[in-house]
């Protein structure tokens, strides 16, 4: 019921504004800074396991657009070997409204999405997470994700979660389009 109600809305409101009523948007043209996500990307990650223990893991992710090209799609994959595989899956796109980047990532080390914005720095693609709880962690956390694009069709990751008014690193990866 919810649908049809938003599509008249939004038939109305471009009626209203004197625009011819479409629901075909042309994504922001901000979304090209993040064009470097698209294709296939080997690399590897220093992560944290579940002990607080340092572990190297052989990563994959691969980058696509999608949605009507209003979002990047970013798989990926971190083989941890007899630890398992963590999997996750990342939307990014661009908020006209607010000026931000905005992403949602999914991945097997908890239900539930985490919410993030932000924006670039230099080269640097920083985002902050909304707090999110975490299977046995008692309180919600903030995470920080940092994409560093490199010379050379390479790509660096870094993850990372708040502990007081420092920031403590999880994921520490580079990764090499193939």
């Amino acid at each position: 019921m919810r649908l049809p109600v938003v599509i008249a809305a939004l038939l109305a409101t471009s009626a209203f504004a004197g625009q011819e009523p479409s629901l075909n948007v042309t994504p922001p043209k901000e979304l090209a800074k993040v064009d470097f996500f698209l294709g296939k990307w080997e690399g590897t990650e220093k992560m944290l396991d579940a002990m607080g223990k340092s572990v190297t893991a052989k990563a994959t992710m691969v980058g696509t657009k999608a949605i009507g090209d209003m979002f990047f799609q970013t798989t990926h994959v971190a083989d941890l070997g007899k630890t398992g595989k963590m999997q996750s899956m990342h939307l990014i796109s661009y908020d006209i409204f607010k000026r931000k980047f905005t992403a949602f990532w999914f991945d097997s080390s908890s239900p539930g999405v985490t919410e993030m914005s932000g924006g670039f720095q230099g080269n640097k693609l920083i985002m902050i997470s909304k707090p999110k709880e975490f299977p046995g962690i008692a309180l919600p956390l903030i995470m920080r994700f940092t994409w560093q694009r490199l010379p050379q069709n390479k790509l660096s990751f870094l993850l990372e979660m708040q502990a007081g008014d420092k920031w403590q690193t999880v994921i520490d990866g580079s990764f090499k389009k193939v």
